[in-house]
Formats: C-alpha cells, sequence, structure tokens
C-alpha cells in the first residue's frame, strides 16, 4: 500500500538543531536518574533545569522578535520589563519539575524532545502548490457560499426587511463566519480516517484549530476583562472555566496526534 509522505525538515531547520542539542542534555539526565541516590536524583533535576532555560530562552526569543517587528513603528515601547516573560516561562515549567521531582520515571528533556519532534513533522507547508490551491479553494468555498446564503435567505424575508439586512456590516460578519465555520467542518472533522496517514492529517489539523481556538480564546477573555466595567466577579470563573475546557481539548489533540504520528513513523 502506498503511504503519502509527510514534510521532512530540512537538515539546517532550527528544530533539528534544537533537538540535536537537547538530545545530548537528555541522554545525560537518563544517565543520572536511572542510578541509585539522592545526589544523582539532584544532579538530574539540574540537568533539567538546565533543559528548561534553554528551551525558555530559545521561546522568548522568538516572542521578542514577534513583538519587536509589531513595535517597529512605534516609539514608547518600553522593553524595562522584558525579562518577565521568560520569567513567565520558568515558573510554568519549574512547576513541573518541583511536582515531579521524585518521579524517576519523569524526563523533562524527552517531553520537550517529544514535543518537538511532533511539531516538526506538524509544521504545515505554507510553500507547497498544495497550500496555495488550498488556499484559493478555501476563498472561492467562503465567497460563493456567503452569496448563495444572501440570496437564498430572500425566500424566507420580504424585500424591505432584506434591503435593511444587507445594509448591516455586521449581516456580512455572520454570513462569512457561517461559511468558515462549514468550509472547517468539511476539512477537518468531516475528513475520512481510512488509513494511518488520514488519521495522522486530521489529528494535525485539529490540533492546529484546537491551539488556534485556545490562543483567540486567551486574547478574548483578556480583551473582555479589560473592557468590563462592573461584575468581574462574575465573568472570571466563568472565563477560567472556558480557558481550562480550551486548554484541555488542545492537550487532547496533542496526544491524538503524537501517538498517529508515531504510528506513521514505525510503519514508514
Amino acid at each position: 500500500m502506498n503511504k503519502k509522505k509527510i514534510h521532512m525538515p530540512k537538515e539546517n531547520n532550527l528544530i533539528v538543531l534544537i533537538i540535536g542539542i537537547l538530545k545530548g542534555v537528555e541522554e545525560l539526565e537518563s544517565k543520572y536518574i536511572n542510578k541509585e541516590g539522592q545526589i544523582n536524583l539532584i544532579i538530574s533535576r539540574l540537568i533539567s533545569v538546565f533543559a528548561m532555560l534553554i528551551s525558555v530562552y530559545i521561546v522568548s526569543a522568538f516572542i521578542f522578535a514577534i513583538a519587536v517587528t509589531i513595535n517597529v513603528k512605534q516609539q514608547d515601547v518600553n522593553y524595562e520589563y522584558g525579562w518577565t516573560i521568560p520569567l513567565l516561562f520558568c515558573l510554568i515549567l519549574m512547576i513541573q519539575i518541583i511536582i515531579n521531582f521524585n518521579n524517576r520515571h519523569y524526563l523533562f528533556t524527552k517531553r520537550i524532545l517529544n514535543f518537538l519532534e511532533v511539531i516538526k513533522y506538524s509544521i504545515p507547508r505554507i510553500n507547497s502548490s498544495k497550500a496555495y490551491f488550498e488556499g484559493l479553494f478555501f476563498l472561492f468555498f467562503v465567497i460563493a457560499f456567503t452569496v448563495l446564503q444572501m440570496l437564498a435567505i430572500t425566500v424566507f424575508i420580504e424585500q424591505t426587511s432584506y434591503n435593511n439586512l444587507i445594509k448591516n456590516d455586521v449581516s456580512y460578519l455572520i454570513f462569512i463566519t457561517i461559511s468558515i465555520t462549514i468550509y472547517l467542518t468539511i476539512r477537518i472533522f468531516a475528513m475520512t480516517e481510512n488509513t494511518t496517514q488520514d488519521k495522522f492529517v486530521k489529528s494535525k489539523r485539529l490540533f492546529i484549530i484546537w491551539l488556534a481556538g485556545t490562543i483567540f480564546t486567551l486574547i478574548y477573555i483578556v480583551y473582555s476583562l479589560l473592557s468590563l466595567k462592573s461584575g468581574f466577579t462574575i465573568h472570571l470563573p466563568y472565563f477560567v472555566l472556558t480557558l481550562l475546557l480550551a486548554i484541555e481539548k488542545t492537550k487532547d489533540s496533542y496526544k491524538k496526534l503524537a501517538e498517529n504520528l508515531y504510528i506513521l513513523l514505525d510503519t514508514k
């Protein structure tokens, strides 16, 4: 049975370089954690902290690059507290290391490597002809489906109401949103899973969509909280629970993606 090829990164890919560095750290961490004695356990956790610092440095550099690009034309941007960004990530990751400090089956660096391996094979190839065709077909579908909706609705409402409807910009946004939702449902949720490759592609798309959903949920929550003038204590529990649900779905989709990836790699 012929299998579709998954995207293999180039040798000079940044992710491949990071993986190469962390593999050496992971071997050292594994060496000490498998030795008996509390001293060896402490050394292995110090190595975990070192791997954490490498990861945080790379992520923070990426975020700073984005921030500088966005604010390049602004003169009043203050980077004085830029050090808080890596510290935030350090606090999040340190909790994981501290909670699992005595768990000798927990290898922090291995978890980072597994994540990078999944990301390495899951990055969409946006410069391929297939991606261009997908983008053009997406635009065609959204435009055509939006126009058809606007024409079809005339069957259900009178002409005066229809004229008032199309004068409202929000109406166009609603129709476009419905079109995008239906397209994504067809291209992601309704995908077949006949082969291992199909399962991998579907799980990759699900992970991307849930990750994007989590990011936009966080942005929306921050924006909503900043806009609130009252009722803060009522909205806060709802926003927290909503974000937790989005994170849980993202985590589940990542696990499924990793599972399908390893199965696919084993069959190649």
